[in-house]
């Protein structure tokens, strides 16, 4: 060995007490005990069709875009038995977190703010124990990782996210795609191993302000995107909003299993809803600008007519009469419903060309 070779520090926690990280020298890849010949336990999919049992699955945004808030709220309807945009869910055993670029206090607080109490967090920032100079070596970030994913005792079943997952847990440049495709596969192999769903958050480039060099997909814009959608199961993003044109958020995904799609979101200080404008429903003729805005405070479980016009006149300035006059418009396009004094919204996918006018 020549004296330049880099040397490797040691690793954070003792590995000789967890499971080994195999190499492929030593098992034959047909070995029934190899980690990739392990067959994954009868658990049901988190979202059956779309986060599969057993996979590796990626969501990335831009920094601050809301990712660990739209978690949070999916974690809380997991637990709840709801479903996540329109699909339904099965709730898996347990929930890990392995907080990666801040305390995991940050994180337990927006779940905590979720409804969410029931999860088990790991951050190195927090461990008195970890050698920060490990983070500075990348021929140990694989070990690295998954010290810290043993950290939060996954059990089979369990949903674990890492957050995020570059640069410390990427052996190399997360611009790289060997460097992402190794740790995607080592993930893999560990989300085998262990009997449970895997998600990694990454990060966005930013759109270039030139129109005729910004990226037409949402998912070519994650760092190293070849290796994070062709070494992962599904690619879920999220989008900011880019006003004038678009005023809302945009969550979408691309499973392997099931056709791409993408839904609205809207973002206040309670967190996310759907966004719903009446172009979403067919709606086409002229209707007020304050309507538009009236429809997006009614949430998804309906809201009492006092409350929306007592709401109303209070983020967006117009009188009761006025309330009242874009509820009886609304109303008469089949956007929403008015039973027994409460404002509901109609589902989507029960609206049809019957119940909506065009110009």
């Amino acid at each position: 060995m020549s004296s330049d070779s880099p040397t490797r520090p040691p690793v954070p926690v003792p590995l000789a007490q967890a499971p080994r990280i195999y190499q492929p020298s030593d098992l034959p890849p047909g070995s029934p005990d190899h980690p990739l010949s392990i067959a994954p336990a009868a658990f049901p999919d988190p979202i059956p069709g779309i986060l599969p049992f057993g996979t590796v699955s990626v969501f990335a945004g831009a920094p601050g875009a809301g990712k660990t808030t739209m978690l949070a709220a999916w974690y809380r309807r997991w637990q709840l038995g709801k479903t996540i945009c329109g699909y339904a869910t099965n709730m898996p055993t347990g929930i890990c977190y392995v907080a990666g670029d801040r305390g995991a206090n940050a994180a337990r607080l927006i779940f905590l703010e979720a409804g969410v109490t029931d999860l088990n967090f790991y951050s190195p920032i927090e461990d008195s124990s970890f050698d920060q100079a490990t983070l500075l070596n990348r021929h140990v970030a694989l070990e690295i990782m998954r010290a810290a994913i043993l950290a939060v005792n996954p059990q089979p079943g369990n949903l674990l996210t890492i957050d995020p997952a570059a640069p410390f847990y990427v052996p190399g440049s997360a611009n790289d795609a060997r460097p992402v495709a190794a740790m995607l596969w080592a993930l893999h192999v560990i989300a085998r191993e262990l009997q449970i769903t895997i998600i990694v958050i990454g990060h966005f480039h930013k759109q270039p302000s030139d129109p005729n060099q910004r990226y037409r997909r949402p998912q070519d814009r994650i760092s190293g995107s070849g290796a994070w959608s062709g070494f992962s199961d599904t690619q879920m993003y999220l989008v900011d909003p880019e006003p004038p044109h678009q005023d809302y958020h945009i969550l979408g995904w691309v499973p392997r299993q099931s056709a791409p799609e993408s839904f609205k979101f809207r973002r206040d200080d309670a967190g996310f809803a759907p966004y719903q404008s009446l172009e979403d429903v067919g709606v086409k003729m002229p209707v007020p600008e304050q309507a538009y805005k009236l429809l997006t405070l009614v949430p998804d479980d309906g809201i009492q007519t006092a409350q929306l016009v007592a709401t109303a006149e209070q983020l967006l300035g117009i009188k009761r009469s006025i309330v009242q006059r874009y509820l009886k418009e609304l109303d008469s396009l089949g956007v929403i419903t008015r039973p027994h004094g409460w404002v509901r919204r109609v589902a989507l996918e029960t609206v049809t060309p019957s119940n909506t006018a065009d110009s």
